[in-house]
């Protein structure tokens, strides 16, 4: 069967909407991408985004101050523009977006998950959660304004340079907690086993009545004897 076609529909962008500023982290990246693209000798947009975030975690934080004085600027034009842009929306765009939350909110109802028994043990962090933990509060400290997708980025990029002892550390740490974690889920469902689920039997099927030839024969004789009753009638 050939596949399936993805019919979710996105809602539509105003081309006329004010564009958000670049972060912080991506106005170093502009500023910096030929350069590193020339120094590498290489076109590759994951090698040289790589390489970025390695340099990024290097720069000065007089270098960042300016990039966060560039992104804070940018942001206020766009909050000024933005605002301008809410009070002289077209109706046809706000109905438009209007129609596709409604879309939205059809579609959450309808892909809605089945509630966690909040009794189920929770399942552990990984080695690589367990170190992103415990970095990102002092990445988030280092880089202001700093977005969500870059962050991760930079902890990603962290945790590959990291020494094998110091990953060693961190998954360790993950093994032992799942053990504990596999011994409470096993005594859980001990105790909170789901009922199985009953089987329909399955329709019965209907005989055929068959007729032998006796009662065709009596039939057969019931019709004759009212034809002879209907003759004798009319004579």
């Amino acid at each position: 069967m050939p596949p399936k076609k993805d019919t979710k529909k996105k809602a539509k962008k105003d081309p006329n909407a004010p564009k958000k500023p670049k972060t912080v982290y991506f106005l170093f990246c502009d500023d910096n991408r030929d350069k590193v693209s020339k120094e590498l000798g290489v076109k590759n947009a994951a090698q040289v985004s790589k390489e970025l975030g390695a340099r990024w975690k290097n720069v000065s934080d007089e270098d960042k101050k300016k990039y966060e004085a560039t992104y804070q600027k940018a942001k206020q034009e766009y909050d000024v523009e933005y605002a301008e842009y809410k009070k002289n929306k077209p109706e046809s765009s706000s109905e438009e977006s209007e129609d596709s939350d409604s879309d939205s909110d059809k579609k959450k109802k309808k892909t809605k998950k089945a509630k966690k028994d909040p009794n189920e043990p929770k399942r552990p962090q990984s080695g690589y959660l367990r170190f992103c933990a415990e970095h990102r509060p002092k990445m988030k400290e280092d880089n202001p304004g700093l977005g969500m997708t870059e962050m991760t980025k930079l902890l990603s990029a962290k945790w590959k340079e990291a020494s094998e002892s110091e990953k060693k550390k961190f998954n360790d740490a993950a093994a032992e907690e799942k053990k504990g974690y596999e011994k409470k889920m096993e005594e859980y469902k001990k105790t909170n086993k789901k009922p199985a689920p009953t089987k329909r039997a399955p329709p019965a099927k209907r005989r055929k009545v068959e007729t032998s030839d006796d009662d065709e024969d009596d039939e057969e004789g019931s019709e004759e004897e009212s034809e002879e009753e209907e003759d004798s009638d009319e004579e």
